[in-house]
């Protein structure tokens, strides 16, 4: 395990994987608890680099504090994938949820050419989403700042921006029970990718609400993404 100010960041090898799947976990998750995940990834065939982030990134109620995890993360993902290059290896993707999807769907913007395909495991405004729930929304309040702060200070890492995608794939995993990151909000977000030239799309699932879709992802990740490979 790496430790990071901000972020966590551990690999799982697979003797021999031509894949590296760069794995970012929800907000309050830690590489541990979705071991059993991890290794139903490694069966499958990959190298699984994982990152988690620290409870500061929301509960700290510094606004600034995603930013640099956004940031630090790409960099990281960026100098992981050049290491692999000099290895011979050339085939990289991602399964992200939740905050780590939002921050997958920045490292896309930021890395196009590397992250070809992948899976955003619930997604959306990362904002409204925080401010849906309870104990970040009042530790922000505490401090005074409003939601309307944080759509202005994170809109350019909300709106990374995206050109040349094409050849890339990607699938947005939601559920209509999930209240924190409505399947409805996602349909802006999908667009910006299918503009830039991807194929993507919405997968709905059965669940009870956010966290639940989440782990209905998770228990259909190596599915998700034998798809998302093969609509590439």
């Amino acid at each position: 395990m790496t430790n990071h100010h901000l972020y966590n960041k551990r690999v799982y090898p697979k003797k021999d994987a031509p894949t590296i799947l760069f794995f970012l976990c929800p907000f309050g998750t830690k590489l541990w608890k979705v071991r059993p995940v991890i290794k139903k990834l490694q069966k499958a065939g990959y190298t699984v680099v994982g990152y988690d982030t620290t409870d500061d990134t929301f509960y700290a109620a510094d606004p600034q504090i995603l930013i640099k995890v956004v940031h630090e993360v790409a960099q990281d993902i960026e100098a992981t994938v050049n290491e692999y290059k000099k290895q011979g290896i050339s085939d990289f993707g991602f399964f992200g949820s939740s905050l780590g999807a939002f921050i997958a769907y920045n490292c896309v913007g930021r890395l196009p050419q590397y992250l070809r395909w992948g899976v955003f495991n619930t997604g959306g405004n990362i904002a409204e989403a925080m401010w849906r729930l309870k104990k970040p929304r009042l530790i922000h309040e505490q401090k005074g700042i409003t939601k309307q702060q944080l759509l202005k200070t994170w809109h350019d890492i909300q709106y990374p921006g995206f050109s040349g995608l094409q050849g890339n794939s990607y699938i947005f995993v939601s559920s209509p029970a999930d209240k924190v990151a409505p399947i409805d909000d996602i349909d802006e977000y999908l667009q910006l990718i299918l503009d830039a030239g991807a194929k993507a799309h919405v997968l709905s699932l059965k669940a009870k609400g956010h966290s639940t879709t989440v782990i209905r992802g998770f228990q259909k990740s190596v599915q998700l993404l034998d798809e998302v490979r093969q609509q590439g």
